[in-house]
């Protein structure tokens, strides 16, 4: 068996195909699973992290949570550790916003679900990140005309939660 990092292959309705190696997936235009969680504070500011230069993906741009859905594991599952991993976060409650789906990249096409939850503890980044900021809605509505700042999908997802057009096709 590969050491590689496996990954749920779907169909474009959410329903399991089999697993396959992420590398594969990646370049081959399968539908696989997702996660985003918009984390805010009690402030209403949303979480972005800056994603380090060493990402393979869109790096040195602005992100919420992320992370794949591992074979085996629920959205929430996944959302749920991609916290823990990504920032140290534990015991908070999330709430469900939406599930669609979306071509991330040329090769790369996802089903997602996107969570919300609130937090205002301590944050402990790991070395995907490079830097967090809270930002209020305000620049985050500035963030989004700099577009090239953020990673296509967290410009999809606030394009969504301010009612304007966007890429995200809602199942």
């Amino acid at each position: 068996m590969s050491d590689a990092e496996m990954l749920c292959v779907v169909d474009e309705r959410d329903n399991f195909l089999r697993n396959e190696e992420r590398a594969r997936v990646h370049s081959s235009k399968m539908w696989h699973r997702g996660v985003h969680v918009m984390l805010y504070n009690s402030e209403g500011e949303l979480l972005l992290e800056l994603r380090a230069r060493t990402k393979d993906k869109f790096p040195n741009r602005w992100d919420a949570i992320s992370e794949h859905v591992m074979p085996g594991e629920s959205y929430e599952e996944a959302a749920m550790r991609s916290l823990v991993e990504e920032l140290g976060i534990t015991g908070v409650r999330l709430e469900p916003l939406l599930r669609y789906r979306m071509r991330y990249g040329r090769q790369d096409y996802m089903v997602c679900k996107l969570f919300s939850c609130r937090y205002d503890g301590p944050l402990k980044p790991n070395e995907e990140t490079a830097d967090l900021k809270w930002f209020n809605e305000k620049e985050l509505k500035e963030l989004l005309v700099k577009t090239r700042k953020l990673t296509p999908w967290a410009a999809e997802h606030l394009k969504w939660r301010f009612d304007r057009p966007h890429k995200l096709v809602i199942l």
